[in-house]
């Protein structure tokens, strides 16, 4: 599968990311006691536009995501994360873009997880990013070239979260992405050209 954008320039979804060295940036010491857990290092992440972790929120202003897949499957075990984090909200669990389209547009969502289907183009992320421009979006893939992944932060992706990552990894991205930082694996970025 390839995502089409304007220009003629295209993402390809069939590139295997091989799991390797990692870094993460930042430095956890800027995190407060309360947030030991999401401080914790993620393997395999490059973290840009580092800002420091907000304290712990009531569940009155809880991060609001909404998911969108068509594997129900994994959409049911990120619903399961989603629920046990006592600071995210999942707002909708859509199985097809329409659906998302229209959490999108009533401004609910604080987040987006949006799985990397073939439904995904160029033009999809630029109208999700048009629709609720205050939503950060996740791409949510089993692979994706670095180029590609790079090229979707144009299109307003905040992040690329590989699924085959261990939950606390999902649940540090959602967090992180929330609090204003970009999340791309490392070997992402190492493999642009």
């Amino acid at each position: 599968m390839a995502i089409k954008a304007q220009g003629g320039q295209t993402m390809s979804k069939d590139m295997d990311v091989n799991p390797g060295q990692f870094m993460q940036t930042g430095s956890s010491q800027s995190c407060r006691s309360n947030e030991a857990v999401l401080a914790q290092p993620v393997p395999n992440t490059l973290l840009f536009g580092r800002k420091q972790l907000k304290t712990a929120r009531s569940n009155s202003s809880s991060v609001r995501v909404a998911i969108y897949s068509d594997e129900p499957i994994l959409a049911t075990g990120l619903k399961s994360l989603i629920a046990a984090d006592p600071e995210l909200k999942l707002t909708a669990c859509c199985n097809t873009i329409s659906q998302l389209k229209r959490q999108l547009a009533s401004g609910i969502p604080d987040i987006a997880v949006v799985d990397f289907t073939e439904e995904i183009t160029a033009e999809t992320l630029i109208e999700i990013q048009n629709l609720s421009a205050s939503c950060k979006v996740i791409l949510w893939t089993n692979s994706i070239e670095g180029d590609d992944a790079l090229r979707a932060l144009r299109f307003g992706v905040r992040g690329v979260l590989r699924k085959t990552l261990p939950l606390e990894a999902h649940r540090l991205c959602l967090h992180r992405v929330n609090n204003g930082d970009l999340w791309f694996e490392r070997q992402m970025t190492d493999s642009v050209n």
